[in-house]
């Protein structure tokens, strides 16, 4: 399937803005100091971060051609048959565990993280995914929210339930790291309930090497 690049990164905004003002010194010492001593132990929670305190992941490795592997809740997933198709309204990635657990990620526009003065976590929607899909905009990172609005969205289903990933700022992320017949990359976000009650699924240390459709 034909994808269309463009030759250097842009990122233009589209005017959508999110920021969390996480408020009070003390409360930015604290968390600063927090992130700083989880960094050194290598604990991750939902995801990890860059240096600069913007989301961050590393895809595995030793994935295989068309494989996912992800801890959903403490419980490792690892799909087989992952494969991808570029439509109007982003880039679709879809992984089957089995029949009652898999995984539709849509990625729709690029975006880019920035940390404030005061230490504040913003990002910045820009580009549709189809116009910057190449190797010299690698990585590209993404926001993983409720819908495709707020930059990417995933629908996971755990046990034939129904979940959607949850509007957050730093806990739902992607990013691309390889294009082709194969896109690999990673991610991490966490996940409600669509529909009636129940607890939110954490999904952690995401990757994905998957197949055009």
């Amino acid at each position: 399937m034909p994808l269309t690049a463009t030759p250097v990164r842009r990122l233009v905004s589209y005017g959508t803005r999110t920021t969390r003002h996480l408020g009070g010194t003390i409360h930015h010492v604290v968390t600063a100091l927090l992130m700083a001593f989880a960094l050194v132990l290598g604990v991750g929670c939902a995801g990890s971060s860059a240096d600069d305190g913007t989301p961050s992941c590393t895809p595995d490795p030793d994935l295989a051609e068309g494989e996912m592997r992800a801890t959903v809740d403490g419980e490792e997933w690892l799909a087989s048959d992952g494969v991808y198709s570029l439509q109007p309204v982003g880039l679709l990635v879809n992984v089957v565990v089995d029949p009652a657990n898999s995984m539709n990620m849509l990625l729709s526009q690029v975006a880019e993280y920035t940390v404030d003065e005061e230490g504040d976590l913003d990002v910045e929607l820009g580009a549709e995914v189809g116009d910057v899909l190449s190797d010299e905009n690698l990585p590209l990172d993404f926001k993983l929210g409720r819908t495709s609005s707020d930059g990417g969205s995933v629908t996971l289903y755990v046990d034939d339930v129904t979940h959607q990933s949850n509007e957050t700022l730093d806990d739902g992320f992607a990013r691309i790291t390889g294009v082709g017949d194969v896109i690999t990359g990673c991610f991490f976000f966490s996940a409600g309930v669509a529909q009636g009650s129940g607890d939110d699924v954490q999904v952690e240390d995401g990757s994905f090497s998957v197949r055009a459709m």
